[in-house]
């Protein structure tokens, strides 16, 4: 090779003689560091096994630069459904890793923040075992904490432990509440709630915005929806014991549920806005009638 590179004349340096072998061994060195590479990075994809979802180059890129996180953030978006990035910063002096991921950003920029920091030590396949589950965990207590939030807004019910599960996920501990002290007062405020129309109060509204506001919009979405196929098994039982006001006062619920939300996200309705909304509801439910 320094021959070659001393003179660059590509036919005097094929002339040379026994630069056929030459070549062809250092094909053979080549060809078996390439063979023990992809070796390496099929057990690192076995220990991850995410990184199927990237191509060997990526593999290679990723596991290289594992060590500096702004660089590995541009692998995992394709590792993890809309990530954006991870959010980390400095670890501590006693400790040996040089990161710690603090939270995960999505690609429209909401934030996650995790439950227990994860530490960046080792190879990076190692911490990103331990980041998924302590993401799901993160998102567990969001859940956790949504429901309870929303149980709390009942004000003189007591409330019991009940459990919840999904599929692929661990059982998660919430807050229910107890019929046996709310069946007291529920004919008791039937006939105010029929006559009322459904305001939403400041509290409500700050109340409303706590939760919304502070948890994942994917926690907030399926907290509403087990919020509401409460309220309806709630109002079919109802219904099944002979109450004919329940369907009306689950809709005033969910109503004041979505009037909440509405505040929330374009401020108090003015007087017009509401008549608007009112008349159009019930041309609405006219052309409903009609068919």
């Amino acid at each position: 090779m320094r021959a070659t590179e001393r003179n660059p004349n590509v036919l005097q340096c094929c002339q040379r003689k026994g630069i056929l072998s030459l070549l062809e061994k250092m094909d053979h060195h080549l060809e078996l560091c390439r063979k023990s590479l992809l070796n390496h990075l099929e057990k690192r994809r076995q220990k991850f096994p995410r990184f199927y979802f990237l191509s060997m180059e990526d593999v290679l890129h990723i596991v290289c630069n594992g060590y500096d996180l702004n660089m590995a953030n541009l692998y995992l978006p394709k590792l993890f459904e809309n990530m954006g990035r991870l959010e980390f910063e400095e670890a501590p002096e006693d400790l040996e890793a040089q990161f710690q991921v603090t939270g995960v950003l999505s690609n429209m920029g909401e934030k996650l923040p995790l439950k227990q920091m994860v530490v960046c030590d080792g190879p990076i396949e190692n911490w990103l075992a331990v980041l998924i589950p302590t993401i799901k965990a993160s998102l567990q207590q969001q859940l956790v904490s949504a429901l309870n939030h929303q149980a709390a807004e009942v004000t003189g019910v007591k409330k019991v432990k009940r459990d919840i599960h999904s599929a692929g996920a661990r059982r998660v501990t919430v807050l229910k509440d107890d019929n046996k002290g709310a069946q007291i007062s529920r004919s008791g405020s039937r006939a105010d709630s029929r006559n009322e129309k459904p305001e939403v109060s400041e509290s409500t509204e700050t109340s409303s915005r706590s939760w919304m506001l502070d948890n994942a919009a994917e926690v907030v979405h399926l907290a509403t929806q087990i919020q509401i196929t409460d309220q309806v098994e709630k109002c079919l039982k109802a219904v099944d014991g002979g109450d004919k006001e329940a369907i009306k006062e689950a809709i005033a619920k969910v109503d004041q549920s979505i009037l909440a939300a509405v505040v929330m996200m374009k401020g108090i309705e003015h007087e017009e806005e509401r008549k608007a909304r009112i008349r159009r509801r019930r041309e609405l439910l006219n052309k409903e009638g009609n068919i």
